[in-house]
């Protein structure tokens, strides 16, 4: 078609446009992500200025990079990431 010309176009992009999902599938071991739960770091829970992430056994090794990527691309909504360290087992929820 001669109204329509062939460009090409060089993008850059830096880790501000990547999500978390994003950034943590490049960042951890393929063998974690093949899983049917997702990528640790897609869905956790907010309360104030804390994220709380229930990691699996196998994702505690990468627990500092995944809480610094959710850091980095929450902020300011979130300053602080936390992860479950056991079972509660009281119906008011004391530890």
């Amino acid at each position: 078609n001669p109204d329509f010309r062939k460009s090409c176009i060089e993008m850059t992009r830096s880790y501000e446009h990547f999500t978390v999902v994003e950034v943590l599938k490049k960042l951890l071991p393929p063998s974690l992500l093949t899983s049917a739960d997702g990528v640790p770091g897609s869905s956790f829970e907010i309360i104030g200025h804390v994220a709380h992430l229930n990691l699996r056994d196998e994702f505690l090794p990468y627990k500092r990079i995944i809480g610094q990527v959710i850091l980095d691309k929450n902020q300011p909504r979130i300053s602080t990431v936390v992860n479950k360290l056991g079972n509660i087992h009281n119906v008011y929820r004391t530890f």
